[in-house]
């Protein structure tokens, strides 16, 4: 074990940016990994299906080659869990109308239903971070245009032919269209661990159908329930996106609609946070407060809770009971000369911040801002209440934080309850203070560099999603998935926001099996939403409010992107869901082998199988063969068969103890 500084985290990380050559078409891999099909004989015209890979990502400038249609399509999963294949659809003639159906899946002891089944057509969206050689043999980042990053329902009027410009080492070239596909089944609980198969069916108008085997192998070993997973994943809501995204006015029942479709994404990756902004203007990019304040005829306020109260009914239907909801008391734009926040790290940051609102003239050093309604109307920008630290704040914030308090108490999430946000600058320890007194024993939230369990003597860090300071697996795991307090991995700005699949596929793994419980502070739909005169998309929503800068620790992820008609998965969201589900068959093993008793029940062949899988798995995603394709180690490793060791594992594992024996999570946290 080591604790790991910037240059070793660098270092790591850079580990997993091993992508295609920036400039380069890309060729699909060759056939054989997870998810592929198999194209064998000569070319041929007309529609045609060809190889994918689930951790290869797509480029409108891949260079297809050739293949026939007949083939096997090949997944892999567990009952109760959601596992995806892809394949490539091209031609030689424009396609249009293109259909996808994927019927019934027939085993040997019944059927996985159609209705269990989804077929998605990959569209272009989003940002891929690729890495390229430069002259001198260093190594440089570029953005690669064209990438094909949003699961869609449906599939555009027309794939048209494409002319490929070339390079170096590819002539150019009049490339055929690209149809890539992506079937998703989720597997009942109740399913016979079995092979099932069936059949894709494709058409496209004009051209000759074609049907491909699809076969899917059924461990015996059950996912556990998303609400249930140990594996911690936070993830971050944004209500205003939504609304510019989609032309709603802001809490109509369309935009109720599209905030529900976001967080039913969001409980499928386990996600069991809610974060409900008291003040407008944060670092959220919320342009109002959830709780608003109304004028009364003789002075003062009464509160409005109906938007907090159904974004929590929202939450709660769609992703289950919160392990925390976050109540945003805190910015940036609070800071105030001369009242520099304790601590050295946080006292210099809060230099640099003051620094870029003097250059900016963004010095604002008020009050928090919420949204106050008068005379029956929403006041079109927020107000300004006085600073926490003045005498007339308590007055002012003791009612609706104890009309809050109750109505969590109501929910039974009164032990959910805590404050945010605190990043690199810090409430000052009369801030923290202000809200012990109007809050007593509530935790902060911590999203920063680097962490701590006490904000100042005076509060508790409940949660945190922390960047540096933390240790990782050299060989074996160190079980963060049960560490008692509970801290997740953060990687800030865009080290991670557009990185390769194999690294979405990997990183609960990496963090969990490390000193974190899991992965923090991911943005849902936090995609650029604030468009030029052109069209072009140029910010995300919390870079309307610069008085909020956070620098590095933006949220620059999104793993849902924006369909036709709301919110959608990304290949991302799919990769992930995939690497947390094979985290928990992983913890499940691993609290088993730590558990003196129940691993008396294993032999001690098995304990030696387990144990091995696991840490291959640890050096695989360690790995770094060190050239310029070099992703493809793990395309070509045969990453599907070492999910269905591990799947297997799992079900021998806890079918020699017991069901009944089955340990429950670690304490310590109702994120639990």
């Amino acid at each position: 074990m080591k604790i790991v500084g910037l240059l070793a985290a660098v270092l790591l990380f850079m580990s997993f940016l091993i992508t295609p050559v920036m400039g380069e078409p890309e060729a699909l891999p060759a056939a054989g990994g997870a998810g592929e099909v198999s194209a064998a004989g000569p070319a041929a015209t007309g529609l045609r299906v060809l190889p994918g890979d689930l951790l290869s990502p797509d480029f409108d400038t891949d260079v297809l080659r050739s293949g026939t249609a007949p083939a096997t399509v090949r997944i892999v999963g567990a009952r109760n869990g959601t596992f995806s294949a892809k394949v490539v659809v091209t031609s030689d003639m424009p396609i249009r109308g293109l259909t996808a159906q994927l019927g019934d899946l027939k085993g040997g002891a019944g059927a996985i239903p159609s209705s269990s089944v989804r077929v998605r057509y990959v569209l272009p969206w989003g940002e891929y971070l690729v890495r390229r050689p430069a002259e001198r043999g260093d190594v440089r980042f570029g953005r690669r245009p064209g990438y094909l990053g949003l699961l869609a329902d449906g599939a555009p009027a027309e794939y048209p032919r494409r002319k490929l410009t070339g390079s170096r080492n590819l002539p150019a070239t009049d490339q055929g269209p690209l149809a890539p596909l992506w079937l998703t089944v989720t597997v009942p609980s109740n399913a016979a661990a079995e092979t099932y198969s069936g059949t894709l069916a494709i058409q496209a108008d004009g051209q000759q159908a074609l049907t491909v085997p699809v076969e899917l192998k059924v461990m015996d070993w059950a996912v556990p329930a998303a609400r249930q997973w140990r594996t911690w994943i936070e993830l971050i809501q944004s209500p205003d996106t939504l609304a510019l995204e989609y032309g709603v006015e802001p809490w109509s029942e369309r935009h109720w609609e599209l905030i529900a479709r976001s967080m039913r994404l969001m409980g499928e990756l386990g996600n069991r946070i809610v974060y409900v902004p008291l003040i407008a203007r944060t670092n959220l990019g919320n342009a109002e407060s959830m709780v608003r304040w109304v004028t009364k005829p003789g002075g003062g306020y009464e509160h409005d809770f109906a938007i907090m109260d159904r974004y929590l009914d929202t939450a709660e239907r769609e992703m289950g009971k919160p392990a925390i909801v976050v109540f945003y008391v805190w910015e940036n734009y609070m800071i105030r000369k001369g009242e520099a926040a304790d601590g050295a790290a946080a006292a210099h940051e809060q230099e640099r911040i003051l620094n870029i609102f003097d250059q900016q003239d963004l010095y604002l050093g008020k009050g928090p801002a919420v949204t106050v309604v008068a005379n029956g109307r929403r006041l079109p920008e927020a107000e300004y209440l006085p600073h926490y630290t003045e005498a007339a704040s308590k007055a002012l914030w003791q009612p609706p934080v104890a009309d809050l308090m109750k109505r969590l108490a109501g929910r039974g999430l009164e032990k959910s309850m805590m404050l945010g946000t605190i990043n690199d600058c810090w409430p000052t320890a009369a801030e923290v203070r202000f809200w012990q007194d109007v809050a007593p024993g509530v935790p902060w939230v911590l999203h920063a560099h680097f962490g701590r369990d006490k904000v100042y003597d005076v509060g508790t860090v409940g949660y945190r999603a922390q960047v540096w300071h933390l240790e990782e697996a050299e060989r074996t795991s160190l079980l963060g998935w049960r560490r008692p307090d509970l801290m997740a991995r953060f990687y800030r700005v865009s080290e991670f926001g557009d990185a390769p699949l194999v690294a979405w596929r990997y990183w609960a793994e990496f963090c969990i099996t490390g000193n974190q419980r899991g992965v923090g502070r991911l943005g849902a739909d936090f995609w650029p939403v604030i468009k030029d005169r052109r069209g072009v998309r140029q910010a995300r929503v919390w870079e309307r409010y610069p008085e909020s800068n956070w620098r590095n620790l933006g949220i620059y992820t999104s793993l849902l992107a924006p369909g036709a008609d709301g919110p959608v998965a990304t290949p991302r969201f799919e990769v992930l869901r995939e690497g947390v589900q094979e985290c928990e068959a992983r913890i499940a093993i691993e609290s088993i082998l730590t558990d003196e008793a129940l691993r008396q029940k294993l032999d001690g062949d098995l304990v030696r199988r387990c144990r091995e899988a696991l840490d291959e798995r640890i050096a695989r995603m360690r790995e770094n063969p060190g050239n310029r394709m070099g992703y493809t180690w793990n395309l070509s490793t045969g990453w599907q068969g070492r999910g269905e060791t591990l799947y297997a594992l799992a079900g021998e594992v806890e079918r020699r103890i017991g069901a009944e024996s089955r340990p429950t999570p670690a304490g310590g946290s109702n994120a639990n």
